[in-house]
């Protein structure tokens, strides 16, 4: 039985492998469906080969870890974005203002 993964999944799975992760599953695979729909199927083989070449622990993670002033702003920000603190931006998202206050905290908390 052949295994099928969503384009979308082997995409995030691509961000903890090694560079050329994603391009091997489509050059190998079997591409069926369009745009968010994709599917890619392998054989068995296929799957257990690419994966073992592109091993997640002989690769550092390309996704950063967020430090805590960025913890501390994904709880803040959608309370500052509610009670409309000058810190935001103000386009309706939680993003700060560059050299606010709050990103000055933000950028300190992520170096501790």
């Amino acid at each position: 039985m052949n295994i099928i993964r969503p384009i979308a999944s082997l995409k995030m799975t691509a961000l903890r492998r090694q560079p050329g992760y994603l391009e091997e599953c489509l050059r190998v695979g079997k591409v069926t469906g369009e745009g968010q729909a994709q599917l890619v199927e392998f054989t068995p083989e296929q799957f257990q080969d690419i994966r073992r070449r592109f091993q997640i622990s002989n690769f550092k993670s390309q996704i950063p870890k967020p430090g805590l002033g960025d913890r501390v702003h994904a709880v803040a920000g959608p309370i500052g974005r509610a009670l409309h603190w000058p810190c935001l931006k103000g386009d309706g998202t939680t993003d700060l203002k560059p050299g606010s206050p709050c990103d000055k905290i933000r950028t300190q908390l992520n170096r501790l």
